[in-house]
């Protein structure tokens, strides 16, 4: 029966909410272990769970030692698929409504030196085609901020040569065209 639940969530968190596979992944895993949780108290009818329960088992995500973004991730998870059940009239109540999770500590991102850049950008070799494409990747790293993951997406919707059009997320967008020295090395594909 929470299997079924847990499908029509997350169904729901990626046609509706638009959410990433990798969210819709750490989010199936963490209410996984939040079900094992309760059949190990002889839960198993997701109706009836208590705040006290959830208190319980957010303690013992402590109690494991998981990092406080882990837990805030964890419990956001739990709070969505509560406030699903009560939407979709699976439950009159929201027992995670309450909560209040750690605030995960923000860090700044390590940045690299101009010269650790500089190797990191002509480590690529030219004359292969891995070579073009790891410089077309670093280039757009370099030049957008983007994250490894939204490069990879963008790669894989390439629609043109040197431009990148569609983004991972509903209504993101950027268009980038590549520099000469990659844009030069690679040869136009055929005209649309």
């Amino acid at each position: 029966m929470n299997d079924l639940i847990l499908d029509r969530f997350l169904n729901f968190l990626l046609v509706e909410k638009g959410l990433s596979s990798n969210t819709l992944e750490s989010y199936s895993r963490d209410l996984i272990y939040y079900f094992r949780f309760l059949e190990a108290r002889d839960i198993t009818d997701l109706s009836k769970t208590q705040p006290e329960t959830l208190y319980e088992y957010l303690g013992s995500l402590k109690g494991r030692k998981l990092s406080g973004r882990t837990q805030a991730r964890t419990l956001s998870a739990i709070k969505s698929f509560y406030r699903f059940m009560q939407e979709e009239s699976l439950r009159k109540d929201n027992p995670a409504q309450p909560l209040q999770g750690p605030t995960p500590k923000r860090s700044l991102p390590k940045t690299l030196s101009e010269m650790e850049v500089e190797t990191l950008l002509h480590q690529p070799k030219p004359g292969s085609p891995r070579g073009l494409r790891d410089m077309a990747m670093l280039e757009v790293l370099y030049a957008t901020g983007l994250r490894v993951t939204e490069v990879l997406w963008y790669v894989a919707t390439l629609k043109k040569y040197g431009e990148l059009l569609e983004g991972p997320k509903a209504g993101s967008y950027y268009r980038y065209r590549l520099g000469q020295p990659v844009a030069a090395e690679i040869e136009p594909g055929p005209a649309e």
